[in-house]
C-alpha cells in the first residue's frame, strides 16, 4: 500500500504495534512510522497540522480502529479490512455526529465478484505496468527450486497465527517466479487472491482528494 500511496502522490503514516519497523516502512517510500498508542492522536496531528488524514485502513479493529478514527479528519474514512485484535468496533457517537467520519468494510472477493470487469482490468493494467517499470516490488524471503518445495511448504490451520506475514516464499521455475502469500492464503480461504487484488479494491473503493492517508499496519 506504502508504494501504491506514493505512485499516487499520498504520503503515508504507517501505524505498528511493535518498535523495529520504521527503518523497513520507510525503505518502501512511507513517511512517517508512528507506534500505536495513547498518544497516538496527538502524533498525527503534530505531522499533519490543520490537513488531517481523510483515508485510513484498518485491520485490527478495538481500541486500535478508535484511535484511529480520532486522528481522521472531518469527514474523513475509515476502511476496516480485518481485525487482528478480536475485539468488536464500538463507535463513539461523536465520531458520527460531529467529525461525519464514513466507516467501509472491504472483503476483496466481493469487490471482485460486484466491480465492472472494465475496472478490475484497468486496476490490473496499472499494478502491472508499475511492476514492470519497478516502482511496486514485493520483498521474497527465500526461492525454493521445484524439488524442495513439497518440503517447505506450509498452511496455517484456522485459528493459528503467520508470524511472518510480510513475508513470500517463492517456487523458482526457471525464470519465473511464482510467489505464495501464507498469510493470505490462510486469511482469505485461497491461495488465488493475491496482497495486491487489496490494495487495488482499497485505492479504487474509497476515493480522497486529501494529502494524506493512515494507514493502519496489520503486521504483528
Amino acid at each position: 500500500m506504502i508504494q501504491i500511496a506514493k505512485q499516487m502522490g499520498l504520503h503515508t503514516i504507517n501505524v505498528v504495534r511493535r518498535d523495529g519497523l520504521e527503518e523497513s516502512l520507510k525503505a518502501l517510500g512511507g513517511d512517517h512510522v508512528l507506534i500505536d498508542d495513547a498518544e497516538l492522536v496527538e502524533k498525527v496531528r503534530a505531522i499533519c497540522g490543520e490537513k488531517l488524514p481523510r483515508l485510513a485502513s484498518n485491520a485490527v479493529g478495538g481500541d486500535s480502529a478508535l484511535r484511529q478514527m480520532d486522528a481522521l479528519g472531518e469527514y474523513g474514512t475509515q476502511v476496516t479490512f480485518g481485525a487482528m485484535s478480536m475485539r468488536s468496533l464500538k463507535v463513539p457517537n461523536k465520531f458520527l455526529i460531529f467529525k461525519g467520519i464514513s466507516l467501509r468494510g472491504l472483503w476483496i472477493t466481493k469487490w471482485l465478484a460486484a466491480a465492472p470487469r472494465e475496472e478490475v482490468q484497468q486496476v490490473y493494467d496499472q499494478l502491472a505496468a508499475w511492476v514492470i517499470e519497478g516502482k511496486l516490488e514485493q520483498s521474497i524471503d527465500t526461492l525454493y527450486p521445484p524439488e524442495r518445495s513439497a518440503k517447505h511448504s506450509y498452511t496455517p490451520n484456522r485459528g493459528e497465527r503467520w508470524q511472518g506475514s510480510d513475508r513470500l516464499a517463492c517456487l523458482s521455475l526457471g525464470c519465473e517466479v511464482i510467489p505464495f502469500r501464507f498469510a493470505q492464503w490462510y486469511n482469505s480461504g485461497s491461495a488465488g487472491t493475491c496482497f495486491i487484488d487489496f490494495v487495488a479494491a482499497l485505492i479504487v473503493s474509497v476515493s480522497t482528494s486529501n494529502h494524506w492517508l493512515l494507514r493502519m499496519r496489520s503486521r504483528l
